[in-house]
C-alpha cells in the first residue's frame, strides 16, 4: 500500500498558521477590551468613593475648599470616563474585526481538512479496488489452474 500524500498540505500548514496567528490576534484585543474595562470600573469606583466622600456618607467633614476640589474632581473623573468609554467602544469594534478574520481563516482551514479527508477516503478506496482486484487475480489464476 503506497503512502497517502495530500497534495494541498503546504497550503494546508500555511492556513493552519494563519489561523493560529489569527487566535493570538483575536486574544491579544480581547485582552485589550477587558483592561479598558478594568480602567473605566477603576474610575468609576473612584468617582462613587468621592461622591459618598462629598455627601459625607463615609463620616468624614469636609471643608467647602475640599468640597470644591471633590466637586471639580468628580466633574473630571465624569469626562474620563466619557473617553474612557469611546475608547472601550474602539476596542470592542477591533475585538469584532479581529473575530470575524479569526472566523474566516477557521472556515478556509476546515475546508481543506475537510477536502483531505475526502481525498484520503478516495485514496483508500482506491488501495481497496487494488487489493480486490489483486484477489479477484490470484482466485481466477488458481481457479484456471484447478
Amino acid at each position: 500500500m503506497a503512502k497517502f500524500v495530500f497534495s494541498m498540505e503546504s497550503m494546508l500548514r500555511l492556513k493552519t498558521r494563519i489561523e493560529e496567528q489569527k487566535e493570538q490576534e483575536f486574544a491579544k484585543a480581547l485582552k485589550k477590551l477587558y483592561e479598558e474595562q478594568e480602567v473605566l470600573q477603576k474610575m468609576n469606583v473612584d468617582k462613587e468613593f468621592a461622591i459618598k466622600k462629598l455627601k459625607g456618607d463615609i463620616g468624614i467633614k469636609i471643608t467647602p475648599i475640599e468640597f470644591g476640589r471633590l466637586n471639580r474632581y468628580i466633574e473630571f473623573m465624569k469626562e474620563k470616563m466619557e473617553i474612557q468609554k469611546t475608547v472601550i467602544i474602539k476596542a470592542e469594534k477591533f475585538v469584532e474585526e479581529k473575530r470575524l478574520n479569526l472566523i474566516e481563516a477557521t472556515k478556509e482551514r476546515k475546508m481543506l481538512d475537510k477536502l483531505k479527508e475526502r481525498k484520503f477516503e478516495e485514496y483508500i478506496d482506491e488501495e481497496k479496488k487494488k487489493e480486490q482486484k489483486v484477489v479477484d487475480e490470484i482466485v481466477s489464476y488458481k481457479y484456471s489452474e484447478a
